[in-house]
């Protein structure tokens, strides 16, 4: 096997995570494959059972039938090794080694917002999951969540209902349908979207599986939005990994008697940013989130074209623009003014002004 195929193959046996790193640090990955049992014994967070696993997964019959299941299930696989092995995922801890994937090719270059919440939600939930889910895409940024029940279900279907590119995160094998409630969602996701996860073919779901998710949920978005959750809910999980990878977190801000606010209102609490208009997570972003500016409509002053590129950089108060350009307020305030009413800028607090 050469060092892509051996990934498969080693991937297919979900080695503990200490394996993952000291293989990954080894010259030639294959070189684990000639290990005896003293040996594997000795890297820290390898048993008994595994090592048995292991022998077994280097019989010509198990690398055969894992061959066929690639063949058969219609996925296909990125590993660590190839260039399509997205940066983002790298430079993370114990990076996933395989990506295997159904649908579009994964476009782990498109902006992303990962929104993720509980697994039951309130009518409000609901809709305010729409509500950013729909403001998002119709922007062009793309929606990445964990294919579960509930708010993640929300995000992916509002994504696709509003054409935007949306990826499924799954804490199984690819072509396992989980929960099962979402084979419609899934069958779609697979059309017009993308799922993915680091586990093989047919590895079911499991508890323990979730929040290692939520890791590459995280680190593929540009930030994170909780919309709503509960006190132990495991999007707390991906909010946390989020932060500790320097990604905004966004809570939706509920009722405090509300059951299932309690840990989105104490992400608030303990320094979240609320998010009550998609401005609130656009002004961090500016650069990320300009609009496609239609100008032929309108006949605009050539010179208004500088504010259009300082505030889409930024650089988006009036004091600042006026810093920057040296020009008179009176005379940006009118421009930005006339740029409102084309409707290419938006006032959205203090004199702070986005691309609409």
């Amino acid at each position: 096997m050469d060092k892509r195929e051996f990934l498969i193959w080693f991937g297919s046996i979900m080695p503990p995570d200490n394996l993952v790193k000291y293989a990954m640090a080894l010259e030639d990955i294959r070189e684990i494959g000639d290990y005896n049992l003293e040996k594997l014994l000795s890297i820290k967070g390898v048993t008994k059972n595994f090592c048995e696993k292991f022998e077994i997964a280097k019989s010509e019959k198990y690398i055969d039938r894992l061959n066929r299941n690639i063949d058969s299930l219609n996925g296909n696989i990125i590993t660590y090794y190839d260039d399509e092995y997205p940066e983002v995922l790298k430079l993370i801890e114990n990076p996933p080694i395989t990506i295997y994937y159904k649908g579009a090719f994964p476009r782990f270059d498109t902006d992303m917002i990962g929104i993720v919440g509980g697994r039951k939600c309130t009518p409000y939930g609901k809709w305010a999951c729409e509500k950013f889910s729909r403001e998002l895409s119709q922007l062009g940024i793309g929606i990445v969540s964990g294919l579960a029940a509930g708010i993640d279900s929300i995000a992916h279907k509002t994504a696709l209902d509003n054409a935007a590119y949306t990826i499924g995160v799954m804490g199984c094998g690819i072509n396992r349908i989980y929960p099962a409630t979402n084979r419609k969602l899934y069958q779609e996701m697979e059309k017009y979207g993308t799922i993915i996860s680091e586990f093989p073919f047919d590895y079911p779901p499991a508890a323990w599986n979730f929040p290692r998710r939520n890791r590459i949920i995280a680190a593929l978005s540009k930030a994170v939005l909780v919309v709503e959750a509960k006190q132990r809910s495991g999007s707390l999980i991906t909010a946390r990994l989020a932060a500790e990878m320097g990604r905004e977190v966004f809570a939706v801000p509920g009722n405090i008697d509300s059951l299932y606010s309690k840990g989105t209102n104490a992400l608030i609490r303990d320094g979240a940013m609320p998010a009550i208009e998609v401005e609130d997570i656009l002004l961090y972003f500016p650069q990320i989130f300009k609009a496609q500016i239609e100008m032929p409509l309108y006949d605009i002053p050539k010179e208004f074209e500088i504010y259009i590129e300082l505030i889409g950089n930024s650089i988006n108060t009036i004091d600042k623009i006026a810093n920057e350009t040296e020009e008179d307020i009176a005379k940006i305030s009118a421009a930005l003014t006339e740029l409102e009413l084309y409707g290419i800028v938006r006032n959205v607090s203090d004199q702070t002004f986005i691309l609409v």
